[in-house]
């Protein structure tokens, strides 16, 4: 078929439906997945924040219901209390004084932010109402004291009943409080008494309420004792939940006041009961944050394929009517008739092909000698972008080259007959190599871990020669490869014993680092040093640092304040890192850790 027969509708149907498929089907596609993952990675975020959130609200519940046991348990043995409220008064005046001599009570409310209340209730007639300790009346009888019938007994309730009974600003209406109840011993006195702590709304206010998430607190089936919102206090639990199923566990789109909304609810163990404190945390902005972000991706979506839809199309409108330009001065060309009018616009491949055409008419031998030209420029081109390739591949260092470097260093240092320094860095490579291979691993074994150790311990000794020795004891049937370890962990431990230990010491410096096995899976790793310790305050105040989550206030502890968070963190209970130090006697470090198979 000549090129005179090919039609301008018959190129741009073509050129569509080759085009159209392409261009906006893999669009779709992508924008699709793109909007899907946006959306998803949206709703795992908010989840994850909320479990978090969860999470800490937890943590700050479970922290306030065991002081108040641990606070009850004191009381519980105070035989001061016993006798006060096992003694017959045969004044009122002697009644308010013995009370008001026992301070205990006062003080524990004054030291503890939260407590919202402590009262001691008691059937003994002979003692009137103090400010902490207080007849029992007719309802708490019926209602409390039953509930710790039995001796030391405890129960938890979400209750107005009592003193300390809190309302909202500006309004009469009772909210209940988290209280903590537990039975006095008062033998053989026919006597009865009970504790009462109320935790306190605003404690729990300022630790938990600190975000835009909604979060409700309840103990079993009771009302909310606690809620980010008002309107729930008291109130039921406002999200379902399987009271019957112990340890209840919910996540993801959760109803909520008709709606579904991203949400978790937990459960806590009421400390020394049956009972189980449930936790709920919900997101009322995420769903429609995600809804807002998944409607703005489906329009940029479409906005885009509409562009590329009308770019696609004005293209090949254009493109076919040069084609068809082309086309027809090809065909005068064929017939003879070299007066072609220079009537082609634009600059673009079609417009070298139309001057091509005229030169190929005037010249076909000079044609031929320019299309050589420009296929030897062509090549120059991607010879030369092949060699900038080459040097900036060239240029890029990487560890490897550190390595070789470190290397033929070494092997220069032994050529020239200085083997210390070629100790020295043969084991900086190897150093080198196990901090970079091991940043971001979740784990190596023990035996790399203690040639890591080794390796730094004997560059350490090459600088403090003769002032300290170290040994590493391992027990024989401890195969060091079979078992993993955290990468990275015994390094700081090490050298805050050389630098804070032993640094001072002129010789005699000793470092020794243990590893046994107790029962079957638990490994204890002990570093000791010979140094000169610590003071009670200084190791007071390093453990309280570990303990606490703030960023430690000395560089010298950072190191340690990690270690311990990360065996927290990584392994739980009770895996943890424990120091023993005095000024005389140098410091031990004692890690526990479990004994766990490498992969």
């Amino acid at each position: 078929m000549s090129l005179k027969h090919v039609s301008h509708s018959r190129i741009q149907k073509r050129m569509h439906r080759m085009l159209i498929p392409v261009i906006l089907i893999p669009l779709l596609f992508i924008g699709s997945f793109l909007s899907f993952y946006a959306i998803n990675f949206l709703y795992r975020q908010a989840e994850t924040q909320v479990v978090s959130d969860n999470l800490r609200a937890k943590s700050v519940l479970l922290d306030a219901t065991l002081n108040f046991y641990t606070i009850s348990e004191e009381l519980f043995s105070d035989r001061n209390l016993t006798q006060l409220l096992i003694t017959d008064y045969k004044t009122e005046s002697e009644a308010i004084s013995a009370c008001n001599s026992y301070e205990r009570l006062a003080r524990t409310h004054a030291n503890n932010s939260a407590i919202s209340s402590i009262l001691i209730y008691t059937d003994n007639p002979a003692i009137p109402n103090c400010r902490y300790i207080q007849q029992a009346e007719p309802e708490m009888l019926e209602q409390w004291f039953p509930l710790v019938s039995v001796s030391g007994s405890v129960s938890w309730q979400s209750s107005t009943l009592g003193y300390g009974e809190s309302t909202y600003p500006g309004t009469n209406d009772r909210t209940p409080e988290l209280t903590f109840l537990r039975s006095i011993p008062l033998s053989p006195s026919t006597h009865h008494a009970i504790l009462v702590i109320k935790l306190s709304n605003n404690y729990l206010k300022n630790r938990i309420q600190n975000n835009d998430l909604f979060t409700t607190l309840s103990i079993g089936e009771q009302p909310v004792f606690f809620s980010s919102s008002r309107f729930y206090q008291g109130q039921a639990q406002p999200v379902p939940i399987d009271f019957a199923k112990k340890g209840f566990h919910s996540e993801g789109f959760l109803p909520f006041q008709g709606e579904k909304q991203i949400g978790c609810v937990t459960t806590l163990p009421a400390y020394h009961t049956e009972g189980e404190f449930y936790l709920t945390t919900i997101d009322l902005h995420a769903k429609d944050s995600i809804y807002k972000i998944g409607f703005i991706c489906l329009l940029v979506l479409a906005a885009a394929m509409a562009a590329s839809l009308f770019g696609l199309l004005y293209s090949t409108r254009y493109f076919s009517r040069r084609v068809t330009t082309l086309q027809t001065a090809m065909g005068h060309a064929s017939q003879g008739n070299y007066d072609i009018i220079d009537t082609f616009k634009g600059d673009d491949e079609l417009t070298d092909t139309f001057l091509n055409l005229k030169i190929m008419i005037g010249n076909i031998k000079q044609q031929e000698l320019q299309m050589y030209e420009a296929r030897i420029k062509e090549q120059t081109l991607v010879n030369q972008q092949q060699q900038m390739e080459y040097k900036l591949l060239a240029s890029q260092i990487n560890p490897h080259f550190i390595y070789n470097s470190l290397e033929t260093i070494r092997m220069m240092s032994i050529g020239s007959g200085d083997r210390e320094t070629a100790s020295a860095i043969k084991l900086l490579g190897k150093t080198m190599h196990y901090v970079l291979e091991n940043t971001g691993t979740a784990s190596t074994t023990l035996d790399k871990e203690l040639d890591y150790i080794s390796s730094y311990l004997a560059i350490q000794k090459l600088r403090f020669e003769e002032r300290f020795n170290y040994t590493i004891h391992v027990p024989p049937e401890l195969s060091l490869s079979s078992y993993k370890i955290l990468p990275l962990l015994l390094q700081p431990i090490v050298e805050n014993a050389i630098l804070h230990g032993l640094e001072e010491k002129e010789n005699g410096g000793r470092l020794t680092i243990t590893l046994h096995t107790e029962e079957e899976n638990h490994l204890l790793i002990t570093i000791e040093d010979n140094g000169k310790g610590m003071t009670g305050e200084e190791l007071q105040n390093l453990k309280e640092q570990m303990d606490s989550s703030a960023e430690p206030d000395t560089s010298g502890s950072i190191g340690l304040c990690n270690i311990s968070r990360r065996i927290r963190l990584i392994y739980g209970p009770p895996y943890s890192m424990d120091i023993v130090s005095s000024p005389d006697g140098g410091t031990s470090v004692y890690l526990l850790l479990p004994l766990l198979p490498a992969d």
